[in-house]
């Protein structure tokens, strides 16, 4: 929380990214998420880990919601494990080309996938999904996640949301949704 000089009130900025998982403190929670990155680290213990940067990979653009809490969580992990995070985004296809790009990193704990659960509709509705994601990854930690919710003026008439698609529908025919969330999830490649 930012205080500002002088002001009795913190200011709260409009989106307030804490790091908590039911109860839990962010400094608990970076040492999970260190622990975690350990963990996946085991088979080269012959080295001390870790040795060299970390990459992240954000398959979205830069600034969005993925990207944003990554960086929260990267910069912690960088000042835990004394070692350089390096955030990669690679967006494409709704997630996927980025997904695949770390999927099929040297599964040497040196690669993170930082992803939305976007990624659980992708084999339905991108061909050829190039992996099966309940046997090429397994999820190590969701660190945050966020509530959607629909508003729209009673002065519309819509009751319902299927009145609002209708009438979307009548004004642009080709209208779709699309699918989007803060929903993050951690997979250690």
């Amino acid at each position: 929380m930012v205080t500002n000089k002088g002001d009795e009130e913190p200011f709260r900025p409009f989106c307030d990214f804490r790091l908590s998982v039911t109860g839990i403190s962010s400094p608990v929670l970076v040492t999970l998420i260190s622990s975690l990155v350990l963990a996946a680290a085991a088979p080269t213990a012959a080295q001390q880990y870790p040795s060299r940067p970390i990459r992240v990979v954000v398959p979205f653009a830069p600034g969005g919601p993925v990207d944003t809490i990554t960086r929260i969580v990267s910069e912690h992990m960088q000042r835990t494990l004394g070692q350089p995070i390096v955030i990669e985004n690679v967006a494409g296809a709704g997630g996927t080309t980025g997904s695949t790009r770390a999927m099929r990193a040297t599964p040497d704990g040196y690669t993170i996938l930082a992803n939305s659960s976007a990624h659980t509709v992708a084999p339905w509705i991108v061909p050829n999904f190039p992996f099966d994601l309940t046997k090429d990854l397994s999820g190590a930690l969701m660190i945050g996640q966020n509530a959607n919710i629909l508003i729209v003026s009673p002065a519309k008439g819509w009751k319902t949301v299927q009145d609002l698609v209708a009438k979307a529908h009548q004004v642009c025919p080709y209208s779709n949704a699309t699918r989007g969330n803060i929903d993050v999830t951690l997979t250690i490649v």
